[in-house]
């Protein structure tokens, strides 16, 4: 998980955490990560989470790899169920709808109230995670989702693996880094993606909000 808002100062901080769930290895990030995990038949890692204050982005570019996946519609993603049993040919577009809908129930479990689905984070979420297909599961800066979604506050959360879209938003909420984000107040917005890695897919929740 990773997260970004403007105001103040560059660089970015990482910390890795191995954590053992449920028989799943979860690793946690605060400005990037990686690891996998087994849960008897279903496997899923996820980096860390991250947060960084910003006045601005950081001068530089970041090249990311084209969308593998289209993101799904706003009308879709509130449609979708997130116990749909796994496949290795699952839908990325459907397994991104069923990572939004997961969140939102875990929210409004929390008394919190829904993320609308944002457009511009589901493009960058899209490319974030092909980026990512055959490489280690770390967060890439989010300084350019905060200036192409023009937000003043951007997350992150990442996995890899094989496994329901419930069994994903299950570990990341007892991660508490991936656990902050999805249940933040100061995030509005969600954008979901995913790409097809081997067997696995690697998904990326890219979240926004006004810090």
């Amino acid at each position: 998980m990773t997260r970004r808002t403007g105001a103040g100062g560059a660089g970015w901080v990482l910390v890795v955490v191995g954590m053992l769930l449920a028989g799943v290895c979860v690793a946690l990030l605060v400005r990037g990560g990686g690891a996998d995990g087994a849960s008897s038949s279903t496997t899923v890692g996820m980096p860390p989470p991250t947060s960084v204050t910003v006045t601005a982005p950081p001068a530089g570019t970041v090249t990311v790899a084209p969308p593998t996946a289209t993101p799904p519609s706003a009308g879709d993603a509130v449609s979708a169920d997130p116990d749909e049993p796994w496949s290795p040919d699952v839908d990325p577009a459907a397994y991104a709808r069923g990572l939004f809908v997961g969140t939102n129930e875990a929210r409004a479990d929390a008394g919190l109230p829904a993320l609308t689905w944002s457009e511009c984070a589901a493009d960058q979420a899209v490319a974030r995670a092909g980026a990512l297909v055959g490489e280690p599961l770390e967060h890439a800066p989010l300084g350019p989702v905060l200036d192409t979604c023009a937000s003043s506050l951007a997350a992150e959360n990442l996995s890899r693996g094989a496994g329901t879209a419930r069994r994903v938003v299950t570990l990341w909420l007892g991660s508490p880094g991936h656990r902050a984000n999805l249940l933040a107040p100061d995030l509005d917005r969600l954008g979901v993606g995913c790409a097809h890695d081997g067997d696995d897919l690697v998904c990326a929740e890219v979240f926004l909000g006004h810090g």
